[in-house]
């Protein structure tokens, strides 16, 4: 029998071992690091952009959680120049789960907001003629590229995980299904033994 629970301490141990490499891998998958800014509307008339921007910094003083991100993470919230127009800005963003946590949070306040990497947004003045509408078109199109990619990913992972619980526990179980069987059926034997031991007195 210490033979049989040996076996299931060792297998408990790899499974364990296997599943937290998994989960550390999930966990790694949405904080990557990464480099960019949440980016709300694009509009020539700057007052409007001022109104985003007091609207966002209204909702960061009113909001815990955001108030929170901001200070762990030192985020800026500003306004910057794109040409003729003018943009409102979250930096810095560094990781996905500060980038998805932070888009969960302000997307239902502000429905244009998306996240681009800041190399592909720099504002030299030789690409001041770029237009921000078609900046804006690809970058969503690139987020929805990589939040469709990291989704599937994520649930590829978790599903791994949940196959291996069930072979895990399947195991287990007719593990103990066996050493149950073979301790019924030592038991019976020392119930004949006492038996005959019983009979032989006699």
């Amino acid at each position: 029998m210490p033979d049989i629970y040996t076996g299931i301490q060792a297998m408990e141990g790899k499974m364990m071992q296997m599943i937290m490499i998994m989960l550390f891998s999930v966990t790694m998958l949405f904080s990557e690091g990464i480099h960019g800014k949440l980016i709300i509307g694009g509009d020539n008339d700057l007052s409007k952009t001022q109104a985003n921007l007091m609207n966002l910094k209204t909702s960061f003083i009113k909001n815990p959680k955001l108030m929170e991100l901001q200070e762990k993470y030192k985020l800026k919230l500003e306004m910057e120049a794109l040409g003729d127009y003018a943009i409102v800005t979250i930096k810095p963003v560094e990781t996905s789960a500060l980038k998805h946590e932070l888009l969960s949070l302000l997307k239902p306040l502000f429905h244009d907001i998306f996240f681009i990497a800041e190399k592909k947004t720099e504002m030299k003045s030789s690409n001041s003629d770029i237009e921000p509408a078609k900046v804006a078109r690809n970058a969503a199109y690139e987020f929805l590229l990589e939040e469709v990619g990291l989704q599937w990913l994520a649930l590829l992972l978790l599903a791994v995980i949940g196959l291996t619980l069930s072979i895990y526990n399947r195991r287990k179980l007719v593990i103990l299904e066996k050493t149950q069987k073979e301790l019924s059926i030592k038991q019976d034997q020392i119930e004949d033994d006492i038996k005959k031991l019983g009979v032989g007195s006699v």
